[in-house]
């Protein structure tokens, strides 16, 4: 919410995911103009990131197991291959049986 605040001046250019800001801009002088924005934002407040986890001047980024554009936001390969294996219950006694296998209840 504090980022969300900070950020407000170009609310319609950015995006948050969990600890992530995404910038986008329709051109290279106004991305470069809103991550200045967001650089010196986090320098005025003492805001630290990450600079292995920037990536400038991408097109798309993948996000969390998640592609991630200005338009779309897609799931990865692996995540999709994550949901094709789930393996469903079909009975209730076999769901009881997993649940107090792994102590859920």
């Amino acid at each position: 919410r504090f980022i969300n605040y900070l950020l407000k001046a170009i609310a319609n250019f950015y995006r948050i995911y969990i600890n992530n800001i995404i910038i986008f801009s329709n051109t290279i002088e106004e991305y470069f103009e809103y991550f200045d924005y967001v650089f010196n934002l986090f320098i005025l407040h003492n805001l630290t990131f990450s600079p292995k986890k920037n990536y400038i001047i991408y097109p798309n980024v993948e996000l969390l197991g998640f592609y991630v554009d200005i338009f779309n936001l897609l799931l990865t390969e692996e995540r999709l291959e994550i949901f094709r294996n789930l393996i469903f219950l079909k009975t209730l006694k076999s769901l009881k049986i997993y649940i107090n296998r792994f102590n859920f209840l």
